[in-house]
């Protein structure tokens, strides 16, 4: 009983099934001298490996059992051999290190102070060659000993001689070429009958790399402990059969929990509860393929918090497996990537903000740059205002500092601009007192944007009241300025509550000045229209006046005196007076070409038709999206009068409605000089239309006219896909063309 560690109650019972080890071998041996007892042949020397019940550590025995004769019992002798198999196997793994090379040997004669030793010894202390002589004792090994370990090796080595002890250390030892090694010595005392301790024998064993690789391995743990601590990283340790975990404090932080969670049955049943109900399946599938396939595993998901808060992880794993190739465990990493995901977020939503600032702010420069009549500006720019911010609609104020009064000027409602005449607006009062209401002064006064947030709690008037109904909540107000000076304020309705960011109130306010500039370039438009107008009604009547009256005047007189010479018989002086009214005549009739001459492009006035082409395309399309290309063919000829300004207006309206309706990025034109005709072809790739069904506008009807005055004619092609052509063929007069020289461009 002592042997099995077990009590006199704990006897009973089946004796295979409680001790014996569970090796097919050691059962074998059981069940055979079983068989030979219940056969009554006495049974002997059989060599069983068991475990003690009280601390199930090995212990190996012999059992000889010889039956009684009447068959009914059967006596039993167990034989405690286990030293002698533990120093069986001790004995086998030396002689076999010792036969491999890497374990020196040696034998110290404690009473002469010599030794016997092997040449792995000698090479463990640095010599290549056996140490001759055998006068190698304590001292001299004690001196090849690093000083820093020397009082303690001589210390242990003389406690364990004098306790007769067996002794083991590891220390370091200096090489004859002063290089420094690690050592692992292994001695035991061998004794007379009186107890006195005569010998030593015992092995040493070179562990420098061992000692390199541990120190290595230390340093690597340190630095990945400080990377898991400083970067917030938790580590784990998945049993993949019981489905459960070691984890550290940072991975429980990592799931919620500011305190580690003490029971050890966190496996992956635990792990996916907590993770977000529309992430489960991913994880759930990556994570089997993985351990289906022993691969590495790695994911990022949400996992939902005791307190309902939502967390971005990042888990990486790898699978460790058992010699048959079976995976048993996983060790991984996981670390919370939340602020990483909010930051990647915001990029996202700034990057997709600046773009929408870039794509209205280029589309309000491009309607700027080219739209005609700048009576329509201000719709392009409420148009792009409005559907960059996603709101309803759109309203211009004007500030009217003489009365103290802000007066509505225009809506951007339904996709079109309604003016402050619509029959909409029939009987309302458009004017609002700055001082009364709420945020209008604070627009006014301080020049920033304000956010009417619900425009059922502000004070009713009658605009408010008429957008109500419409669903209006929400209204951000932009103030206009000009040259520093505040002239209205742009306000953006929206259906629902919401906030604006820093980035988009800077788009807002850039978008109202440039609606701003529109309105005031349509007044000076309409200024300088009046202007230009009066100036070329009094430049044509001073022409009128000095050259076709005074002309006329003088050939009334001649005509009048040619009469006076023929009443009075005076042919000849009759005749030279109406000479000289044909000649005024004919002079006044080139001056009143002249004066229509005048009309013409004055782009043609210093440049010929190719010329005036690359400086018209130049114009228009420059910081637009659309590029122009021109190229010419043929010899360059004169041409009769008022083709080139037809050729080029034709250009110009092409160009026109590839800027302003076929949202084109590509416009070229090639004019040809060929023998009998000139062509001038015009494409651009932009969204075209279909020329059977469509209304063709007053710009092609032109087209079509000033082709036909020239004798030409024209053929337009288009589709949604490929773009607009425009073709040109003008026949040339057989005689009086002149060539102009140049080259092909």
């Amino acid at each position: 009983m002592r042997l099995l560690g077990v009590a006199p109650d704990e006897v009973a019972g089946t004796f295979g099934n409680t001790f014996v080890a569970d090796t097919p071998e050691n059962l074998r041996r059981l069940r055979e001298a079983f068989a030979s007892v219940g056969r009554g042949k006495e049974t002997g020397g059989v060599v069983l490996e068991l475990r003690r019940k009280d601390s199930d550590s090995p212990l190996w025995v012999q059992w000889w059992s010889r039956p009684a004769s009447s068959g009914k019992f059967t006596r039993t002798v167990l034989v405690d051999i286990t030293d002698q198999v533990l120093m069986e196997q001790t004995k086998s793994a030396l002689e076999f290190s010792l036969e491999s090379g890497q374990v020196g040997d040696w034998d110290l004669d404690l009473v002469r102070n010599t030794s016997r030793r092997s040449l792995r010894h000698d090479r463990c202390f640095g010599y290549e060659t056996p140490i001759p002589g055998a006068d190698w004792g304590v001292e001299e090994f004690i001196e090849h000993v690093h000083p820093e370990d020397r009082m303690r090796v001589a210390s242990g080595f003389r406690s364990a001689v004098e306790g007769l002890l067996n002794w083991e250390s590891e220390f370091r030892v200096v090489w004859p070429d002063r290089s420094v090694h690690w050592l692992t010595a292994r001695g035991r005392v061998y004794r007379t009958s009186e107890g006195k301790a005569t010998r030593m024998l015992g092995i040493v064993v070179d562990i420098t790399e061992r000692k390199k690789a541990e120190e290595m391995l230390r340093a690597t743990k340190a630095a990945l402990e400080f990377a898991l601590e400083s970067g917030q990283i938790g580590d784990w340790d998945l049993d993949l059969i019981h489905d459960t975990s070691l984890r550290s404090l940072r991975h429980d932080q990592c799931f919620g929990y500011n305190e580690p969670i003490a029971e050890a049955n966190w496996g992956f049943e635990v792990f996916i509860r907590h993770v977000h109900p529309e992430d489960r399946a991913k994880v759930q599938g990556s994570f089997g393929e993985a351990v289906a396939k022993l691969l590495d595993w790695a994911c990022e998901f949400r996992v939902i918090w005791a307190d309902a808060s939502v967390h971005w992880l990042d888990a990486r794993g790898r699978i460790y497996r058992t010699i048959d190739g079976k995976g048993t465990r996983m060790l991984g990493v996981v670390m919370d990537i939340t602020d990483r995901r909010r930051a990647e977020q915001t990029i996202r939503v700034s990057e997709q903000l600046v773009r929408g600032q870039m794509d209205a702010l280029k589309r309000s420069l491009d309607e700027l740059a080219t739209e005609p009549d700048p009576d329509r500006l201000l719709g392009h720019i409420l148009r792009t205002i409005t559907e960059q911010f996603g709101a309803h609609s759109s309203s211009v104020w004007r500030r009217d500092e003489s009365n103290g009064m802000i007066g509505f000027e225009y809506a951007f409602e339904d996709g079109r601009v309604v003016a402050k005449s619509d029959s909409r607006f029939a009987g309302m009062n458009l004017w609002l007192p700055m001082e009364e209401f709420w945020p209008w002064p604070d627009v006014f006064r301080t020049g920033q944007a304000s956010l009417i947030e619900d425009i059922r709690n502000v004070p009713p008037f009658a605009l408010r009241d008429r957008l109500l109904p419409l669903g209006i909540v929400t209204v951000l107000l932009i103030p206009m300025s000009i040259v520093g000076r505040l002239e209205g304020a742009i306000g953006l309705r929206f259906t629902s509550k919401r906030g604006f960011r820093p980035e988009e109130m800077d788009l807002a306010q850039a978008l109202a000045n440039q609606a701003m500039l529109a309105m005031r370039l349509t007044q000076l438009y309409a200024q300088s229209r009046e202007s230009a107008v009066m100036a070329e009604r009094n430049r044509m009547a001073r022409d009128i006046h000095d050259t076709l009256a005074q002309g006329f005047i003088g050939v009334i007189v001649q005509l009048e005196a040619a009469a006076d010479a023929r009443s009075r018989g005076m042919s000849p002086e009759s005749e030279e007076h109406c000479g000289r009214a044909a000649s005024l005549a004919r002079e006044s009739l080139q001056e009143a070409r002249r004066s229509v001459q005048a009309l013409r492009p004055h782009i043609l006035d210093e440049n010929n038709l190719c010329e005036a082409l690359e400086t018209l395309f130049r114009r228009m399309t420059v910081s637009s999206a659309l590029t122009s290309e021109f190229t010419l063919n043929g010899q360059p000829v004169t041409l009769p009068p008022g083709w080139d300004e037809g050729l080029l207006r034709i250009a110009q309206e092409s160009l026109n409605n590839a800027l302003r309706h076929a949202q084109a990025t590509r416009f070229s034109a090639e004019l040809s000089f060929r023998q009998e005709e000139l062509t001038l072809e015009l494409h651009d790739n932009g969204r075209g239309f279909d020329v059977n069904t469509e209304q063709l506008g007053f710009g092609l009807v032109g087209i079509r006219e000033r082709a036909k005055a020239m004798g030409g004619d024209v053929t337009i092609q288009s589709s949604i896909v490929k773009g607009t052509t425009v073709s040109v063929r003008v026949p040339l007069p057989p005689d009086g063309m002149k060539k102009l020289g140049g080259s092909n461009t």
